[in-house]
């Protein structure tokens, strides 16, 4: 049986030997045990964000080789990305979060599995074993013993491997983990002794641009002025969970009972929707947009909300060109910010895709530099709770962050697997693998709701 992954997931007894579990520290010291501040946007969810990548070696790779290769080339990235290195810390004089550069070292673990790529399925839907294939580190609330890094080495009986990688959300958002992520696997795959620290992409850790400065206001803040509306209308019932940032560190309750689901939408299909969107609407509109535009339509219906509620779709935007002067490429940190649309129920059912599309097109468009500035104020503002939410619709984009691309000298990787966020209901586009224009639409379900969404999320309007 190779290594691919089949079409069908094989229920048996599924067991990870992990074998050890070591600390990894910078090749050399640049951090000097400084304290690094952090922007708001760092401060919002500093939990371990978790990616599993699968992958058939060309040979017959030995485990521990490939672990002490693995092993050297982090400590030679931490020396570059020494905050990574580092660990959190709750500044004592404002109760907000910072980073310590204190080369506290990451975690990697060595682990065996005697199952097969085969016997998982479709690698692209989430499967219970993938917890198994990461490492977790016991949480700490004051985050202090926590490391920031964790990588996890599993050889399969196929011969096949899978890197299990998790980051603190206040380190990195999606693209500064996939040019971390490259930085290591380039190093991996260049022979030690000609890899010259030098030659790696410097990053800039500095995050003082994206500081906020001025009064806290959430009132003129269209993502947050949304919310609060959501939230005052009444829409939290006492059988619903929670999930809250207050900045002071991050507590939810594990929203249990959400499938986490993978949709495949190919170039066709995105075509297809853009030529009815473009029916009454703009000449052109981004993938993006129109995929965005009916995966809400599409989820608003399959949870059969009434007519008169109102729903609101919140997405990410990237602010790096968007602020002025814009940050530099270099730049390492987060930098997403929400943009937001709101409408009732009736009136989005009846106005057409394009109408739709519009609306997040002009949210977007909205995100200026301006915006960015009270966005940031904003986020100092106490926050409120915010409920399991079905009205509210989130989205983000990794289609700029091909996880699957990423080659640790055994090629690129069969998929990328996102473990779920704290927030599980949340949508996360994805690159198809093997289709460069296609999207994977990962996003969390209530089980009764699975069959809705399909349908009408296939249907194309």
């Amino acid at each position: 049986m190779g290594c691919e992954g089949g079409s069908s997931f094989v229920a048996r007894d599924m067991s990870v030997e992990r074998k050890k579990v070591v600390s990894v520290y910078p090749f050399e010291s640049r951090a000097h045990d400084a304290t690094l501040g952090l922007s708001n946007l760092d401060r919002k969810c500093p939990m371990l964000m978790y990616t599993v990548f699968f992958y058939r070696p060309g040979g017959d790779l030995n485990l521990g080789s490939v672990f002490e290769n693995l092993k050297a080339a982090l400590e030679k990235t931490l020396t570059v990305w020494y905050p990574a290195a580092g660990r959190l810390k709750i500044n004592e004089n404002d109760g907000k979060l910072d980073l310590v550069c204190n080369d506290a070292g990451a975690i990697m673990a060595q682990a065996f599995t005697d199952f097969k790529f085969s016997e998982l399925g479709d690698l692209s839907q989430y499967n219970p074993f993938y917890e198994k294939l990461v490492y977790k580190p016991v949480f700490d609330p004051s985050f202090s013993q926590m490391p920031l890094i964790v990588a996890q080495l599993t050889k399969f009986a196929c011969g096949g491997f899978s890197v299990g990688f998790g980051a603190s959300h206040s380190l990195f958002d999606g693209l500064g983990t996939i040019n971390f992520l490259k930085a290591w696997a380039s190093t991996a795959s260049t022979p030690t002794a000609t890899m010259e620290l030098s030659k790696l992409p410097q990053p800039l850790h500095e995050r003082t641009r994206l500081f906020a400065r001025g009064n806290a206001e959430q009132n003129s803040v269209v993502p947050f002025m949304h919310l609060n509306e959501l939230i005052e209308r009444g829409i939290k019932s006492e059988e619903e969970k929670l999930w809250e940032c207050n900045f002071n560190g991050m507590s939810w309750a594990s929203q249990s009972g959400y499938a986490l689901k993978t949709f495949s939408i190919s170039k066709e299909t995105v075509q297809c929707l853009k030529k009815l969107a473009q029916e009454g609407g703009p000449s052109n509109c981004s993938a993006f947009d129109v995929v965005a535009a009916h995966l809400w339509r599409a989820r608003v219906k399959a949870l059969g909300l009434s007519c008169a509620a109102t729903v609101c779709l919140q997405f990410t935007v990237d602010a790096r060109s968007r602020v002025a002067p814009p940050l530099p490429k270099e730049f390492s940190g987060n930098a997403y910010v929400m943009a937001s649309v709101i409408s009732t129920v009736e009136a989005l059912e009846k106005q057409g895709l394009h109408t739709t599309v519009e609306s997040i097109r002009k949210a977007k468009d909205s995100v200026t530099d301006e915006y960015i500035k009270c966005y940031l104020r904003a986020l100092d503002a106490p926050q409120k709770a915010l409920p399991s939410l079905r009205e509210l619709t989130l989205v983000s984009d990794w289609r700029r962050t091909p996880y699957h691309t990423v080659d640790f000298g055994m090629g690129k990787a069969l998929y990328a697997a996102p473990l779920a966020s704290p927030v599980p209901q949340s949508a996360y586009f994805l690159q198809h693998p093997n289709d460069e224009d296609g999207i994977h639409v990962r996003l969390g379900l209530l089980p009764e709701h699975v069959s809705a969404f399909s349908k009408h999320f296939f249907n194309k309007e």
